[in-house]
């Protein structure tokens, strides 16, 4: 008996085609059979990754002889080499920004804002220069002897008020009033200076007491105005009758030395508020210019001639 599916030859001799499986393939298929399996894929090698040389700057460095050329002497800039001129001719601070947009009133406005300000700041920095003795006087409250309770801390809390007041009248003196602008520096150089005069007030109050003065007279003019003698302030010659009248309030029961004090302080404040009538003195000036020129150019407000008729 043979196998159906045998190759082997037959009685013949000759192989059989009819049980041959391999003949009856498809001919693309034998071929591929005949080619046998495709090798496996291979991964491309990836080419090394280089990083971008960076390009030198070919632009030679100025040496030490040449000198940046200068800026011309109108460009707005503080490079040296004129850099950023065309951006800086046309800068403006916020500040000036916003003062040119705001209105006559409101312009009038800030002046009397910063004048009260100012008169209130001078309490602020008196106390600060008065900062130790409102310690004695908080420790004097908290923890009290017997004898601060017996006084309910009488001592240091009028040692807290002559402070703070010879140091307002040190301050008016200085000039802390004056100036719209003044710098914050400046202010403070004031503020140190009299608490330094306040201190060496005290020194010379301290060294009377010691030498059996009592305190009395005008000896400590000189731990005062030890550098320099100023004599009565103009203003004070130049008061009205009440005007003298509010200075022999201010000064009455007062000994020379806080009465010089506080006369030069009234005087202070007297040019100090000259300053702040001037300024608001210019800004009505200018507003009334500014009216008289939009009424000329037919570009009136409704509010420009009655202000106009009313004159002011």
């Amino acid at each position: 008996m043979v196998w159906p599916f045998s190759s082997s030859p037959s009685n013949n001799g000759t192989t059989s085609s009819t049980t041959d499986p391999y003949s009856k393939l498809d001919p693309s298929l034998r071929q591929f059979l005949d080619r046998g399996p495709n090798p496996p894929p291979t991964q491309p090698t990836p080419a090394p990754t280089t990083q971008p040389t960076p390009t030198p700057n070919t632009q030679p460095l100025p040496s030490h002889s040449q000198q940046p050329p200068s800026p011309p002497s109108n460009t707005p800039t503080l490079f040296p080499d004129g850099r950023y001129a065309h951006l800086w001719s046309t800068y403006q601070p916020q500040t000036s920004i916003e003062s040119s947009q705001k209105s006559d009133q409101e312009r009038l406005s800030d002046v009397l804002s910063a004048w009260k300000e100012r008169n209130a700041s001078i309490g602020k920095a008196a106390l600060e220069n008065c900062a130790a003795i409102n310690t004695e006087l908080d420790e004097c409250w908290r923890n009290p002897s017997w004898k601060q309770r017996f006084t309910i801390c009488r001592t240091e809390s009028k040692a807290l008020e002559r402070c703070v007041t010879m140091n307002q009248r040190f301050l008016k003196t200085l000039g802390y009033l004056s100036a719209l602008d003044r710098p914050e520096a400046e202010r403070e150089a004031i503020q140190m200076h009299a608490d330094r005069l306040y201190m060496r007030m005290l020194e010379r109050e301290r060294e009377r007491k010691e030498g059996g003065d009592g305190g009395s007279g005008d000896g400590g003019g000189g731990g005062v105005d030890a550098e320099r003698r100023l004599e009565r302030p103009l203003e004070l010659e130049r008061l009205s009758e009440h005007g003298k009248r509010q200075l022999e309030d201010r000064v009455k029961g007062l000994d020379p030395v806080e009465r010089d004090l506080e006369e030069r302080a009234f005087a202070a404040e007297i040019r100090a508020g000259a300053e702040t009538m001037q300024q608001v003195e210019k800004y009505r000036s200018e507003a009334r210019q500014a009216r008289t020129e939009r009424i000329e150019s037919g570009q009136s407000r409704p509010s420009d001639r009655l202000q106009s008729w009313l004159g002011r």
